[in-house]
This record gives C-alpha cells, structure tokens and sequence, in this order.
C-alpha cells in the first residue's frame, strides 16, 4: 500500500519538475518575440515558479509522512518477529532443562497418563549383505 503512494508520489514530482515546460518558453513563441513575452508575463502573472515550489514541498511532507508510516510498520514487524524468536529460544531451553531434570526422566507413562506405555516397535530382520 505504501508503495504505491511512495511512487505515485515520485510520479507526481516527476510529471511536474521534469516532463513538464510550465516554466520554458514553447518553440513556437520563440519565432514570435511578442508572443515570448506575453507567455513569460503569464508566467509571472500567475507565479507558477512559486506555485511549483509550493508543489513541491508538499510532495516533501507526504513523503516525509509516508516514510514515517513505513517506518513504524517495519518496526513494529520486527519487534513481533524478536518477540517470537524469544520465546522460541525460551521453549527450547526449558525442553533441554527438563531432558537434563532426574525428575523428568524418572516420570513413567503410568504416572503421566495413568495407562502401560505402548509395546516396544518389533526387532526388525537381520539384513543379508552377502548378494
């Protein structure tokens, strides 16, 4: 989403500040000397130099915005992921503490489950290597 704001914004300042001849004579005034100065006075008239700079300071504080956003979005995404791998390590320290713990290992299925362990799996046939 803040992608396409960042480059909808950058479209924007480059549709104006590059693309755009708002602030350059057209070719064909400069055969009409007249016409160049009737089209500069316009430009004056209308202060579009001031109007593009105004322009462009805001396109600055919308991206300063969006930048912002984006930032704290990461940010927020990365203390989640610390906070997962934490307690993962956390997990798997108290699972090596309780394989280490006699207590752990003296436990039975009887006195976890109240029932007879399972049946040890069947030995499995000696492998003939000899063909």
């Amino acid at each position: 989403m803040w992608r396409k704001t960042v480059a909808e914004q950058l479209q924007l300042r480059n549709a104006v500040n590059i693309h755009s001849d708002m602030l350059e004579s057209p070719e064909m005034y400069w055969e009409e000397p007249e016409l160049e100065k009737l089209f500069k006075q316009m430009i004056r008239n209308l202060d579009v130099s001031r109007r593009i700079k105004i322009f462009n300071e805001r396109l600055d504080y919308t991206q300063e915005v969006s930048e912002v956003v984006q930032t704290y979005s990461t940010t927020r995404t990365a203390h989640l992921l610390e906070k997962i791998i934490i307690v993962l390590i956390s997990i798997e320290v108290l699972f090596h503490l309780m394989d280490k713990s006699l207590w752990w290992q003296a436990l039975t299925w009887e006195d976890v489950f109240g029932i007879e362990p399972p049946p040890p799996p069947p030995p499995k046939p000696p492998h003939n290597n000899a063909q």
